[in-house]
């Protein structure tokens, strides 16, 4: 037997199936309520680094399962095994997707299917294979989590095409180089566990109050031989480096594309002659270079070049 589900047909039977003891979930995002509804002999897989799973929900539910919360990079199905059968649907094991507060916030549909039949069987053998793949998820993955899920939530800013929400990373000098290699070193052995494109990253160096950093900005660099570079980005995450001259903290970001944005991309050769840019960047050095500021105030010294 195989049942369509939508709406609180299926919020009701995946609430149902993961009740039972030995459920198995896997679920791209775990959001508030999850925690509550898990008996504590469930196995569990999820993402922790796509921005999308509360990392408050990871530390209750790690207490309950231990090692058998684990995660895996750029894991996106929804499906949910018991002895009561599988459904395999759209929905995460969040308020959004199944509705733990109330009313969930999204439109969602699934598939049931009866224990025992052939999609059943076939999908817990591909879970088994999975969660065995999988890492258990220990504090380094939450706080992974918690760093990513803290961008997400800030969202795009003003998809009007205003420019408030951006602020602006001012920058004159390259890294260290040094310093440079041991990002690169430690981002080859961990992107995997962020979901991000290893080659769509960009990293400062001990930019202001490193630790605060959240949500969106545009760097406006000033390389080695004057050209000037405008790049939006996605704060990712901090991590504190050792040098020859002492700790140094380098900040990640993901370098997003200007299409989809709503801002204009500036012309950057029309931006190099702009004398208050220089000024701003270069003639006031110690005032501005390796500051942020937002780009409301930004736009105040140069102009509005966004629109």
């Amino acid at each position: 037997m195989e049942d369509f589900l939508f709406d609180a047909s299926l919020k009701n039977k995946i609430k149902e199936i993961i009740s039972r003891k030995n459920s198995c979930i896997a679920s791209a995002f775990l959001g508030f309520g999850s925690e509550k509804n898990i008996p504590d002999s469930s196995r569990i897989i999820c993402d922790i680094g796509m921005g999308g799973t509360n990392a408050n929900s990871l530390i209750e539910i790690r207490k309950k399962l231990g090692n058998d919360l684990r995660w895996m990079s750029a894991f996106h199905p929804k499906v949910y095994l018991s002895d009561l059968g599988c459904i395999i649907c759209s929905a995460n094991l969040s308020n959004n997707g199944v509705g733990f507060l109330g009313q969930n916030g999204l439109i969602e549909v699934g598939v049931f299917h009866e224990y025992g039949s052939s999609v059943y069987t076939q999908a817990q053998d591909w879970f088994d294979k999975c969660f065995h793949q999988a890492l258990p998820v220990s504090n380094v993955e939450i706080d992974i989590a918690r760093r990513t899920w803290s961008a997400d939530r800030k969202g795009m800013p003003d998809s009007d095409g205003t420019l408030k929400g951006w602020n602006v990373i001012l920058t004159y000098e390259e890294i260290d180089e040094q310093l440079k290699d041991d990002a690169n070193i430690f981002l080859e052995n961990n992107h995997s566990k962020y979901s991000i494109d290893i080659n769509n990253v960009d990293f400062f160096q001990d930019l202001p109050e490193p630790r605060i950093l959240s949500g969106y900005y545009i760097n406006v660099h000033v390389g080695s031989r004057g050209k000037i570079y405008i790049t939006p980005l996605r704060f990712l995450f901090s991590k504190n480096f050792e040098t020859t001259y002492g700790k140094s903290i380098v900040s990640y970001f993901e370098a997003l594309k200007w299409k989809g944005l709503l801002l204009k991309k500036p012309d950057a050769k029309i931006l190099s002659k702009n004398s208050s840019l220089w000024e701003m960047i270069i003639d006031k050095e110690d005032e501005w270079s390796d500051a942020i500021i937002t780009l409301e105030d930004f736009v105040k010294v140069i102009g509005n070049i966004f629109s």
